[in-house]
């Protein structure tokens, strides 16, 4: 069990759509270090889901953007990778890939990105390979053409996290 404060019976007498608002309510930037830890310790929390919450992970996946977006990078890694191993859809999969490279796991994130890539033919997964095939110094490997469009997976190459990490839609 996580020191957090809380327990699985966190969310107990609370819908999901509460839930989901009070996430969509926190801001980007907690000035106060104990705030701060509370927002941390509620979305690391292992809490039940609340009432209503279909378990397709959408709970999960915001409380993994939020981290994010907090600057708990470590944390959605974690929470992101406790969800389902391996992720059971391409989305669960890319968050849990980004969240391991915004933390600085670059071996993690090119062992989830070998998985993905297995399962799944998009530009995103096979950009992702490519990076991943460079850095292990794979003959023949070759990096895909347009760094500047791969937000946080340009960072397996060894560029520097990108003002906005999130890669640009293709």
């Amino acid at each position: 069990m996580r020191d957090t404060g809380f327990d699985r019976r966190t969310w107990q007498d609370t819908s999901a759509d509460v839930v989901h608002q009070l996430m969509e309510r926190l801001p980007d930037r907690i000035e106060s270090a104990s705030e701060h830890r509370l927002a941390r310790n509620l979305l690391i929390s292992i809490a039940d889901g609340p009432q209503g919450d279909d378990g397709r992970d959408a709970l999960l996946a915001r409380r993994v953007e939020v981290l994010i977006r907090l600057g708990n990078s470590g944390d959605a890694a974690a929470l992101a990778r406790a969800a389902q191993n391996p992720p059971r859809d391409e989305a669960g999969a890319r968050r849990e890939i980004e969240a391991e490279l915004l933390a600085g796991n670059m071996e993690m994130a090119c062992i989830d990105l070998r998985a993905l890539a297995e399962r799944s033919s998009t530009q995103w997964a096979q950009d992702g390979l490519a990076l991943c095939k460079v850095r292990a110094g794979e003959p023949g490997a070759m990096p895909p053409p347009d760094m500047g469009r791969l937000g946080a997976r340009a960072r397996i190459g060894g560029a520097p996290l990108p003002d906005d990490p999130r890669p640009v839609s293709r």
